[in-house]
């Protein structure tokens, strides 16, 4: 476990079975919040013991995971741009959708300067993980996009 002075501020946005996971894996390593507009995922989420927070305190994170739906995935980076680049500190976005090439099109045309990505492929999943969240012999395939 990480120190509390040294842990990274990171946001998680999209709480359903895989967000939900993921948030718990990082929660004891990272100063973590989370953020899903359904109100159901909020509270089950804060019945996992996870903090959660409004949008906006969400994207001021340094470090930003994505875990929502590839067919939402455009219109919601979009909507969340102008409070991506609002403080204009330097952060980073990471997916982990299922396919890569959509994801690295939106992030193309929409990415604020201020924003580095990662894209990333987790090869496991809410079915594969134990409950004590073990991740021994898991693999997340990671590449990054670099566009200036």
């Amino acid at each position: 476990m990480v120190s509390e002075n040294a842990k990274r501020k990171l946001g998680l946005i999209g709480l359903g079975r895989f967000g939900l996971l993921f948030a718990r894996i990082l929660k004891d390593d990272f100063d973590l919040v989370v953020y899903d507009e359904n109100t159901a995922a909020l509270a089950r989420a804060k019945e996992a013991g996870l903090v959660t927070a409004d949008l906006e305190k969400t994207l001021a994170r340094e470090i930003i995971i994505y875990c929502v739906p590839i067919s939402l995935f455009e219109e919601i980076f979009k909507s969340h741009r102008n409070l991506l680049e609002k403080d204009g500190t330097q952060k980073t976005v990471i997916d982990v959708l299922s396919v890569k090439s959509h994801p690295k099109q939106v992030f193309i045309r929409e990415k604020p300067q201020n924003v580095r990505v990662l894209l990333t492929h987790p090869m496991f999943g809410p079915d594969s993980i134990d409950e004590d969240l073990n991740l021994t012999g898991k693999r997340i395939v990671v590449d990054r996009l670099d566009l200036d």
